[in-house]
C-alpha cells in the first residue's frame, strides 16, 4: 500500500514539480568540476529519489536538478536501478536536463550540424553524427565527445564513439592541448562510449597495455549485447575487437591478434554491406586464410559481388594459388556484363588498391564499345585508364587511349555537346595529343 501511495505521489507531483522548479521545462547547465565527495553526494541524492518520505524525495529532485550536467551520468546509470521509482525519477530528470552542445569556440560548420539537434529524431541525429565524423582534420571531434557524454540515447552515444573508433586512423592525431580538452569534455563519464574514447587516447601513450584494455571493453559490450540487444549491436563489439587487433599487432602478439580476428569473423551475419567491410579489413590486415574461410561461409554472396571475388583472388594469389586467384578474378569480370557502370566502379576500386592487372581488365571491358553521342561514362573511364597507364609508365598505350577520345570528340559533335557540362573535367583532353600523334600524359598536380 505504501509503495502504491509513493507511486501515485510521484506521478501526480511531476507536472507541479516541473512548473515550480524549471522555467519552460528546461535546465541549461554548464559542466562543473566534480570530485569523489561530489560523486558520493550525487549517489546519495539518487538513492533518496526512492525514499519513503515525500519531502526527502522532493529535496533530492531539487538538488539533482540544480546540479544539472554534473548529475547527468549518474542519473543515466540510475535509469536501470532495481528500484522502479528511482529508475522512473532518473529518466524524468535526465530528460529535463539540457546541455548546450554548441560552444562559441566550435567551427561554423560544426555549429551548423548541431543546430536544433535536440529536436531531431534518432535517425537524423545519427546522420548528423556521421557527417561530423567525416569532417576533415578531426574538426568535429570535440563536439562528438560532447555527444558521447550527453546524448540522451545510450545507443546513439555508443554509435558516436564507435564511428570515431572506426575513423581514428584517418582523423588527424590531436595535439596535446586538444587531447586535454577532449579528456576534459569526457571528464570521468562512466558511459561506455566515453570509456572507449579515453582508451583510444591512452592507447597512444601505452600501446602494450591498450590490447588488454580493448579486450576488456569488448567483452563488456558483448555481454551488454546479450543482456540488452536493443542498446547495443554486433557492429559495436566489432569496432572494439578491431581496435584490440591493432593493439595486439603493435605489441607483437600475432597469435592473439589472429584469435580476435576470428571472433570478428564469427560475429559476421553476411549482409552485403557488413560483409564487404569485413573482407576489406581482412585484406588490409593480410589475413588471407580468414578471407578464404569467409568466402566459403558466404559463397553465394561472394559469387554475386565482384569486389568480394577480387579480394578472394587477392587472397589466393598471396597464398600462392595462382590458378584459384585467376578463376575468382575471371568470375568477377564476367559478372553482369551489361552493367557497365558497375564494372567502371570496380575498376576504380581495384586501381585504388593497387590491383592494376585486374583493374585494367575492368577498364578495358568498359571501354570495349565504340564511342557514341552518349558515351560520357566511357570518356571518363578512358581518361582514368590513360592516367593509370601513365602511372605504370606505359606512355604509348596511355596516349593511344586518349587518342580514341580525341577522335570521338572530333567525329561526334553531339558527344562534345553532351560533355559540355563536364567541361572542367575534359577540356584538357585534346591538349594531351600532339599534332604529330599521341604523346604521354602530363602528370597531374595534386588537386
Amino acid at each position: 500500500m505504501q509503495c502504491l501511495w509513493r507511486r501515485l505521489t510521484l506521478l501526480c507531483g511531476m507536472a507541479f514539480w516541473a512548473a515550480l522548479t524549471l522555467p519552460a521545462g528546461r535546465v541549461v547547465a554548464a559542466i562543473p568540476e566534480t570530485d569523489s565527495s561530489a560523486d558520493a553526494r550525487i549517489a546519495k541524492l539518487i538513492d533518496q529519489l526512492g525514499d519513503d518520505q515525500y519531502s526527502v524525495r522532493q529535496h533530492a529532485k531539487a538538488e539533482l536538478t540544480r546540479l544539472g550536467a554534473a548529475a547527468f551520468d549518474p542519473l543515466m546509470a540510475a535509469e536501470d536501478n532495481d528500484d522502479l521509482e528511482i529508475a522512473e525519477q532518473a529518466k524524468y530528470l535526465v530528460r529535463l536536463i539540457r546541455v548546450d552542445l554548441v560552444r562559441e569556440s566550435d567551427p561554423p560548420v560544426v555549429k551548423t550540424y548541431l543546430e536544433d539537434y535536440d529536436s531531431l529524431d534518432a535517425a537524423t541525429r545519427l546522420e548528423k553524427i556521421t557527417e561530423l565524423v567525416s569532417l576533415p582534420d578531426g574538426e568535429g571531434l570535440e563536439a562528438l565527445c560532447r555527444l558521447v557524454r550527453f546524448e540522451k540515447s545510450s545507443l546513439l552515444s555508443k554509435q558516436t564513439a564507435a564511428l570515431i573508433l572506426n575513423k581514428a586512423d584517418k582523423l588527424q592525431a590531436p595535439a596535446v592541448a586538444q587531447r586535454e580538452r577532449l579528456l576534459e569534455t569526457l571528464d570521468r563519464s562512466a558511459r561506455p562510449g566515453a570509456r572507449w574514447l579515453r582508451a583510444l587516447v591512452a592507447a597512444g601513450d601505452d600501446p602494450k597495455a591498450a590490447a588488454d584494455q580493448w579486450g576488456k571493453l569488448a567483452d563488456e559490450e558483448a555481454a551488454a549485447l546479450e543482456h540488452a540487444p536493443q542498446q547495443s549491436g554486433e557492429y559495436l563489439v566489432d569496432a572494439l575487437w578491431r581496435r584490440q587487433v591493432e593493439a595486439l599487432k603493435q605489441a607483437q602478439r600475432q597469435p592473439e591478434a589472429l584469435a580476435v580476428m576470428r571472433k570478428v569473423v564469427q560475429l559476421e551475419k553476411g549482409t552485403p554491406g557488413t560483409l564487404a567491410s569485413l573482407v576489406e579489413w581482412l585484406a588490409k590486415e593480410q589475413a588471407w586464410e580468414l578471407v578464404g574461410e569467409v568466402s566459403n561461409r558466404f559463397a553465394a554472396t561472394f559469387d554475386q559481388n565482384a569486389l568480394l571475388l577480387y579480394t578472394l583472388a587477392e587472397a589466393r594469389s598471396a597464398q600462392g594459388d595462382k590458378e584459384a586467384a585467376e578463376a575468382a578474378a575471371k568470375k568477377a569480370l564476367d559478372l553482369r556484363p551489361e552493367r557497365t557502370n558497375e564494372h567502371w566502379q570496380v575498376a576504380r576500386q581495384l586501381r585504388s588498391r593497387g590491383l592494376f592487372t585486374w583493374s585494367e581488365r575492368e577498364y578495358q571491358k568498359v571501354c570495349a564499345e565504340p564511342l557514341n553521342a552518349t558515351s560520357i561514362l566511357q570518356v571518363q573511364a578512358r581518361l582514368e585508364f590513360s592516367e593509370m597507364l601513365h602511372d605504370l609508365e606505359r606512355e604509348k598505350e596511355a596516349a593511344e587511349t586518349l587518342q580514341v577520345v580525341d577522335d570521338g570528340l572530333k567525329s561526334i559533335p553531339q558527344l562534345k555537346s553532351n560533355l559540355s557540362q563536364y567541361r572542367s573535367r575534359f577540356e584538357s583532353i585534346t591538349s594531351r595529343i600532339t599534332p604529330s600523334g599521341p604523346r604521354s600524359i602530363a602528370r597531374r598536380s595534386a588537386s
